[in-house]
């Protein structure tokens, strides 16, 4: 049985199945690179956790685009690239531990016909939080802090977070940082706790129940604490011998820790008017006085002692 053979001409219509190439991707059905990504983070469990949010720019225009992969590099040790999140528009958020790692974060579109190159897929930076504390509380550090040698940026370091300012300087020497740090003027009141050392002209001492009427600071020894109390006779260094009760100026009583006595070692004072003066000198002679005889009868004697040898002086009454 013959059939007729009909051969198409150039030209004919013909329907045909092809893949859709869009401009910009790597192959038919493979998105284009997203742009302008960019990385946030904040608290999400306090002491373990941060939330990180990417954000990137897609062309509308791309057909093939179904969504972005997010990966980590760095992350938890591991040097090839961790898929920790994956969304269909920006931002995109996932939570991380609060290593305190340097992560590489690579944000790679994906489409009907495959993903785009991960090797060529735009890539940004961020550091996690990490203290005793943890979480990105007041004690985090969220944020690299350049460390700097006498005020000057250093690359060649780790991060440190410290900087350089008024009162601290860094210096690095031998793969090691040097931090000097200058005391600032401090007012007094921010001292509330402990003693100030003598060396630094305190009295390494707590004063503050002690003193009273005639109550003095005392240092029992070099280099002692401070103490407070009245001073005995004993600490008078201008003082002789003996030890007990100073003499006061006015209406002085004298007496001592085992005999009432006074010892006379000088001549007598020359004094004024009104005023009598002993001393320790003696005579075998007088002269006549103008006032008559002394009474027969005598109430009594004071017993003293000149020169070693005990004597007696007549008194009467009144």
């Amino acid at each position: 049985m013959n059939k007729d053979l009909r051969i198409l001409s150039a030209g004919a219509g013909v329907s045909q199945i092809r893949g859709t190439t869009v401009s910009g991707s790597t192959g038919a059905g493979i998105p284009k690179h997203v742009t302008d990504i960019g990385t946030a983070m904040s608290n999400a469990s306090t002491g373990s956790t941060s939330t990180v949010t990417v954000t990137f720019r897609r062309d509308p225009t791309d057909k093939s685009f179904a969504g972005v992969k997010v990966w980590a590099k760095g992350y938890q040790g591991n040097q090839t690239p961790t898929l920790i999140a994956s969304g269909t528009d920006s931002p995109i958020t996932c939570i991380l531990n609060n290593t305190g790692e340097s992560l590489s974060i690579t944000t790679q579109a994906t489409g009907n016909g495959g993903d785009a190159p991960i090797s060529t897929a735009p890539t940004t930076g961020l550091t996690l939080p990490k203290s005793a504390a943890g979480g990105t509380g007041t004690s985090t550090s969220t944020s690299a802090i350049t460390l700097k040698t006498n005020g000057t940026a250093n690359s060649t370091q780790l991060v440190l977070n410290l900087a350089a300012g008024s009162n601290v300087s860094l210096a690095e020497s031998a793969g090691s940082v040097t931090i000097t740090v200058t005391i600032p003027n401090l007012d007094a009141s921010k001292i509330t706790t402990g003693q100030i050392a003598l060396a630094r002209g305190g009295t390494a001492a707590d004063l503050s129940a002690t003193g009273g009427t005639s109550q003095v600071l005392k240092q029992a020894s070099a280099g002692a604490a401070i103490t407070v109390g009245q001073l005995a006779a004993s600490d008078l260094s201008n003082g002789t011998t003996g030890s007990g009760n100073a003499v006061l100026a006015t209406a002085p009583t004298i007496s001592g820790p085992t005999s009432d006595t006074v010892t006379l070692t000088a001549a007598a004072p020359t004094v004024a008017a009104a005023q009598v003066g002993l001393g320790a000198t003696t005579a075998t002679t007088a002269n006549t006085g103008a006032n008559g005889a002394p009474p027969a009868q005598v109430v009594g004697y004071l017993i003293i002692n000149v020169a070693g040898t005990p004597m007696k002086i007549p008194y009467y009454a009144n």
